[in-house]
Order: C-alpha cells, then structure tokens, then sequence
C-alpha cells in the first residue's frame, strides 16, 4: 500500500510540474484554447495538458514498472495522441489525418503489442462468443470509438479528465481484484498524472492548463 501511495503521487508531481513549465510557452506561443459556442470553460487556457499527462505517464511507467513488455506498445500509442492532439491545436488537422493517426496509435496495441479482443463473452447465457479472425478490427473500432468519445466530452473544465479518472481507477480496482499487478500499476500511474493535469481544472483558483 505505501508503495502505490508514491507511484500516484510520483506521476501526480511531475505531471503538474510539467504543466507549470509548459504553461509559459503555451502563452507565448499562443497555444491557448478560447472559450466558444461548445467549449464552456472559462478564459483562455493553455492547451498543455496532454503533453503533461503523457510526460507523468512516461516517467511514472519507467520508474515503477520492472519490465515495460507490450506497454511500451501503450505509451507508445499515448505519445502519438498527445502529439497529434497538440499539433491539432496549434495547426488544425483534418478530420481524416487525425482519424488516421487515431488508428495508428490503435494499430501499434494490437499489432506491436498484441493486446486485441479475443472473445466478447456469454453475453447471452449460452456459449462464449469467441471472435476469431474479427478480434482486431474490432478492437481498432472500439479503441477510436473510446477515443473520440472522450474528445466529444471535452469542453467543460475538467470534465473529461474526471472521467478519465474515474475510469482508470475503477480498472486499477478490478485490475487489483484479478491480480494483475502490472495493469493495476499502470491504471494508477495514469490516475495520478490526470490528478496532476486536474488541480489546474478547478474553478478556484482558474483553470490553468487542458
């Protein structure tokens, strides 16, 4: 237990650390996300936090983590969407090119490493439905589907990081409960970067980063 209380707190510091570095670039170079007819958050913010995430995730998964095996995989993923993200917001990016990189970062999962779906369960009480040769390119579908569905969600302070949140530890929880520690660790590496990109979220003191 004290020992995944500093695996969050380690991700949480310099997630927050990194946002306060990069909150003086963001500004100065005008990377700042505007309030707008579906952005409700309030005064310009710079937009730094999922580059701050991503540098909390990286640095938390190769202090605590013994081996990285396919969750470089992950952080590789992770990586690309943060760029892509941050690219995004300061040139603009087709819908088509930033669906392409979505399915880049879902590809290196599946096929660098090897994580897919491989049976959807006895979801109907008779037999387990196993996916065959349809494991990948429905994962590929689920992993853009999650992603974009957490884009769509961020428009209010904090309210797509609080879900992010919410989710990662409820998988560290049933991560724990089936005894995989490495996923358990990476879930809680995760929690305590988005915490670290949050405290900036809150209403009191302003929003400083997203």
């Amino acid at each position: 237990m004290f020992d995944f209380f500093w695996v969050p707190v380690t991700a949480f510091l310099v997630a927050a650390t990194a946002v306060l570095l990069l909150r003086p670039v963001a500004f100065a170079g005008g990377l700042l996300d505007r309030p707008d007819a579906r952005k409700r958050h309030e005064g310009a913010i710079p937009l730094v936090g999922g580059i701050a995430v991503t540098i909390g995730v990286w640095v938390g998964c190769h202090l605590f983590l013994r081996t990285q095996g396919y969750y470089v995989a992950l952080l590789g993923g992770v990586t690309v969407l943060a760029v892509v993200g941050w690219v995004d917001d300061l040139y603009g990016m087709s819908p088509v090119t930033k669906l392409g990189a979505q399915l880049f970062a879902a590809i290196l999962m599946t096929s660098w490493g090897n994580v897919y779906l491989e049976s959807l369960g006895d979801l109907f009480g008779r037999r387990e439905i196993e996916l065959a040769n349809w494991g990948i390119p429905l994962t590929l579908f689920a992993v853009v589907s999650v992603i974009n569905a957490m884009n769509m969600c961020d428009g209010l302070d904090g309210l797509a990081g609080g879900l992010a949140l919410i989710i990662l530890a409820w998988f560290a929880y049933l991560a724990g409960e089936v005894g995989n520690a490495p996923a358990q660790r990476v879930c809680v590496i995760f929690c305590g970067a988005i915490a670290g990109f949050l405290v900036f979220n809150l209403r009191n003191p302003p929003p400083a980063a997203e």
